[in-house]
């Protein structure tokens, strides 16, 4: 059950779910600006482009998005066009935009993945901060109490050993 409904799970979590979100939708736009800059290298058609970044991307909601653009572009759409009326990234439907009018593709494509490499590495060290925090605030719920209850008792010996000395 975890597996098939893990996304949704992280997603709802409260320290981590907008990290992750963030670090999901960025590890989609990366994969998605590789493919379109290796397949249009490679001269690669562009039904087969999306198809093979939609079999690609990780997240539900990418997926549901490059299948619309799928639709689109077998119904003989411009890239542009199909990725308008969607809800990809910006940074994705810009380039896409500026690279068919200009041309270059490839190299906006390439120029965005490259971008947003880095942007990954920082986004997974935030998200690494926050899993430790919280994971030392259950460590603080957890843990704190049963060492509380077994030292508790130590401390009613030591109580009553203090009180038999004193007497």
């Amino acid at each position: 059950v975890f597996f098939r409904f893990r996304e949704q799970f992280v997603l709802s979590m409260p320290i981590v779910g907008k990290q992750y979100q963030l670090v999901l939708i960025l590890l989609d736009t990366f994969a998605t600006a590789q493919i379109l800059s290796i397949g249009f290298g490679a001269g690669l058609s562009l039904i087969s482009i999306v198809d093979f970044i939609r079999s690609s991307v990780q997240s539900k909601k990418f997926k549901q998005e490059m299948s619309k653009v799928y639709e689109e572009v077998t119904n003989i759409k411009s890239l542009s066009e199909a990725f308008k009326d969607t809800s990809l990234p910006v940074q994705l439907k810009s380039i896409v935009q500026v690279g068919e009018r200009s041309g270059k593709i490839k190299d906006m494509a390439e120029s965005l993945s490259s971008t947003i490499n880095d942007s990954i590495d920082a986004e997974m060290q935030k998200l690494e901060k926050s899993l430790f925090l919280g994971m030392m605030l259950i460590t603080v719920v957890i843990v704190a109490p049963i060492l509380f209850s077994f030292y508790y008792g130590y401390f009613g010996i030591l109580n009553q050993v203090m009180q038999a000395v004193s007497q």
